[in-house]
């Protein structure tokens, strides 16, 4: 199908064509080297998100339909866009809705109307009435705008867009739903002192025990995880529970990472109350390759990845205390185990994130042990009427 209109060429692109994804991910480029000198975008490895948006090798696809557009004028690619019919959306959050995604567009309102309108059609005639992004795909990946400090440097896996993306979603008609915090944590190659003194104090109280995933075991480790997982986060904002399949999947592509990541579990001896998952920031590493691993500065990434040498930084990217432990300082306990670790020995700052501001309890623990809140992320939603 293809839709024309003020020049622009608005076509849909076959996920499982290497092909045509590589021409949907060629608008990010576009848009981060031509209409935003000042970018800091990081281009994620084409072959990791060819990858994810095939049918036949991602198993989120066994319950989300996904269609995809790409935006052209006069031959070169200027936007892009996803729509998600997710049955597990519906299921757990709105019977009625859906989600976009992978929204890259110049700075055109008319281009971005013509975009977020084929998604909403898409949607609609699939018999939704309501659309909320951008999600690529769910909630459990990549979420969110970012909403300010746009001149500093994005964390590994989180979203970093041009500013005036935002103002396309008011001039489209979305508003914003949802405010989304990432975190700032110092570290300087120790623990916190404040989160010290506090993991100290609670250790001599709680008979929980913290101790860091093996490696070996690392598949029955991860449905451990993904059983915490899905009971702590049970109660949040947006909370897409992880099947089996889907996060053997996600942890398949982590063990690579494991070596110079750290992954905490909380133990009581009635079974496990908690898990802690921070990941090396490899963005530093990964910009030279402008998403392709034939780069010459690909052997500096892997080796950063082999030895751990050259990452300063952190993303603690999963932190869940299921409900009954939640009042009892098991996240400080992880975090300060996570940061006594030998892998963390050459990390200068963790961030965190996202985390919902609603999430009182999440923020002051963060607070707590010496953080400060640090970037924001905006979600929009719309209501599709019908035609």
């Amino acid at each position: 199908m293809t839709i024309t209109g003020s020049g622009v060429v608005l076509s849909r692109c076959d996920p499982a064509r290497p092909r045509e994804v590589r021409r949907f991910l060629a608008a990010a480029h576009h848009v981060h080297e031509h209409c935003f000198p000042e970018s800091r975008w990081v281009a994620p490895l084409t072959s990791e998100v060819r990858h994810y948006l095939d049918p036949a090798k991602n198993p989120l696809f066994g319950h989300a339909t996904v269609a995809l557009w790409v935006a052209s004028l006069r031959g070169r690619v200027v936007g892009s866009i996803a729509a998600v019919d997710d049955a597990d959306w519906r299921l757990h959050q709105r019977r009625d809705g859906g989600s976009f995604g992978f929204f890259e567009c110049v700075d055109s309102p008319a281009l971005a109307a013509e975009l977020l309108g084929a998604a909403a059609d898409w949607l609609r005639g699939r018999g939704l009435r309501h659309m909320i992004g951008p999600f690529n795909l769910t909630t459990n990946y990549t979420t969110g705008f970012l909403a300010d400090t746009f001149g500093s440097e994005p964390t590994f896996m989180m979203p970093y867009n041009p500013p005036y993306y935002l103002d396309l979603m008011e001039a489209c008609g979305l508003r914003k739903a949802k405010e989304l915090w990432e975190w700032s944590v110092p570290l300087d190659g120790g623990v916190p002192p404040r989160l010290a003194r506090l993991t100290a104090r609670l250790a001599r109280t709680t008979d929980v025990r913290v101790r860091e995933a093996d490696a070996s075991r690392w598949y029955a480790e991860s449905e451990t995880i993904r059983d915490l997982y899905n009971r702590a986060w049970q109660d949040n904002w947006a909370f897409m529970p992880q099947r089996a399949d889907e996060f053997a999947y996600v942890a398949k592509d982590l063990k690579p990472l494991l070596s110079h990541s750290v992954v905490v579990l909380a133990e009581a001896p009635e079974g496990p109350l908690g898990f802690l998952l921070a990941l090396p920031d490899l963005n530093p590493r990964m910009r030279p390759l402008h998403g392709s691993l034939l780069s010459r500065h690909t052997p500096s990434l892997v080796w950063s990845m082999l030895t751990g040498r050259g990452i300063e930084s952190c993303r603690v990217a999963l932190l869940g205390v299921v409900p009954e432990g939640q009042r009892a300082g098991i996240a400080a306990l992880l975090l300060g185990h996570a940061f006594r670790s030998p892998a963390a020995a050459g990390w200068r700052r963790a961030t965190m994130g996202w985390t919902d501001p609603e999430n009182v309890d999440i923020s002051r623990t963060i607070e707590a042990v010496g953080g400060r809140q640090s970037k924001s992320f905006a979600v929009f939603d719309t209501v599709l009427e019908p035609r």
